[in-house]
């Protein structure tokens, strides 16, 4: 496999543009330097198996132009380990292929993305630990967006200072055979909305939280759920292990982490893990006890251990 070293480039293309346009499939692409894209949009649609891959101390950047539909066209196979992700783009990645996304931050500026990830015709994306961050006047839509494909979010949190007008997964019409929602937290707006007209084949939301978990207008042919926090859901059959009562009883930080008083704090039983074994700050889940719901978690702490006892007995 060639890895490629991004160096500094010649004006226009910046480190990733240069380094994409360079690529043959299969490439793995390694960022030396924190740099962010040119203004032209980016099509690596034609390659397969590409890897953006932070594998060096510092993070880098990829930064989309505003002015484009899609900033950025992805190719099959075209995955992303660490970084940040930062865009006002219409709709700023485009993926109408298999598509991975690892600890990436997607940083939405002032003014908002009508969609960070549009993922189209038959797409499959997985994105495990990652992070929606912005300005606070962000008001961005939606996080992804998608037609005729299936996604698969485990560990993936919304700050709290964004606000999802539509949610963080928005089923716009066609037949999505498989949506997976893992340990996710959407404080300011809905977990997932189906469009009138859209269908998911199987929904499946574990250790989640939003003010609505789910807005349901289309048609959810089969729902599974276990350890999730919500005001409202149209998802269908709840059961125990659901802590109702709205978004005020939460009781998140400034940072997004369930309070120690709160339902989310280590509402899922020890040994049950939802999502990746690590949250999206990279910290290890709870291996005792309980865990928490949701990406962000207090870590564990002695000083808790009698109030815990108290609290979950």
């Amino acid at each position: 496999m060639t890895i490629l070293r991004c160096g500094d480039f010649p004006a226009p293309f910046a480190d990733h543009e240069a380094a994409s346009m360079a690529a043959g499939n299969g490439d793995t692409i390694r960022a030396v330097t924190a740099k962010t894209y040119a203004g032209q949009t980016i099509d690596v649609s034609a390659l397969t198996g590409i890897t953006v891959d932070d594998v060096v101390d510092g993070r880098y950047t990829i930064g989309l132009d505003t002015t484009a539909v899609y900033a950025m066209n992805l190719g099959d196979g075209f995955s992303m380990v660490g970084g940040t992700i930062k865009a006002a783009a219409n709709r700023a990645i485009y993926v109408d292929a298999v598509g991975a996304y690892m600890d990436v931050d997607f940083y939405v500026e002032a003014g908002g993305a009508a969609s960070m990830v549009w993922l189209a015709n038959a797409g499959v994306l997985t994105m495990p630990r990652c992070r929606v961050r912005g300005d606070t006047h962000s008001t961005p839509e939606i996080f992804v967006t998608f037609t005729d494909s299936e996604v698969h979010l485990g560990d993936v949190c919304v700050d709290p200072n964004i606000t999802l007008t539509l949610g963080m997964v928005y089923v716009y019409n066609g037949t999505s055979a498989s949506i997976t929602l893992n340990a996710c937290g959407s404080p300011s707006g809905n977990l997932i909305r189906v469009r009138a007209g859209a269908t998911i084949t199987n929904l499946d939301i574990y250790g989640s939280y939003a003010p609505h978990l789910v807005d349901d207008d289309g048609t959810i042919t089969a729902y599974a759920g276990d350890y999730n926090a919500y005001s409202t859901t149209d998802a269908g059959t709840e059961n125990a292990t659901f802590q109702d009562g709205g978004i005020a009883d939460f009781q998140l930080d400034d940072r997004g982490y369930p309070l120690p008083t709160s339902p989310l704090f280590r509402a899922i039983h020890a040994g049950v893990q939802y999502g990746a074994g690590l949250d999206a700050d990279g910290n290890p889940r709870q291996a005792d006890g309980r865990q928490d719901i949701g990406p962000l978690q207090t870590q564990h702490d002695p000083r808790w251990d009698a109030i815990l006892a108290g609290v979950y007995s």
